[in-house]
């Protein structure tokens, strides 16, 4: 199916953008990858995350499904090996994910918004 040709192409360039001149795993990554889903947001998806305008468009496409379930948990696992925190990877992962789902209404102060949540996580968990 063409749509998921277009999902895990997207899936793969988004990785790649957000890993571009990105400083090693740890706090400097991840704050790296929110900088980066800034722009991502801005230049690439100002409607939002194209994979959940896919489950919206095709609700009862199974492979739709099964796709985009793949990337999340993937961009959720990629999240937790940046941070070096795979004890919080869920919570960065909502952090990133309301970041896209809220983009289209909110704009900049979506990713503000995140990266002080982010702050606080980080320095209230301290290994």
């Amino acid at each position: 199916m063409m749509v998921v040709g277009a999902l895990d192409y997207r899936h793969q360039r988004y990785l790649d953008f957000l890993l571009n001149e990105s400083p090693p795993p740890g706090i400097a990554s991840i704050t790296h990858v929110f900088n980066k889903l800034e722009q991502w947001m801005q230049e690439f998806a100002p409607h939002g995350c194209m994979s959940m305008n896919a489950i919206a468009a095709f609700p009862d496409d199974p492979v739709i499904a099964n796709s985009v379930k793949k990337h999340k948990q993937k961009v959720q696992h990629f999240l937790g090996q940046q941070s070096q925190r795979e004890d919080l990877a869920t919570a960065i992962f909502l952090l990133h994910e309301g970041v896209s789902s809220a983009w289209p209404v909110l704009g900049k102060k979506a990713i503000t918004s995140a990266q002080t949540a982010l702050s606080q996580l980080l320095k209230e968990n301290k290994q």
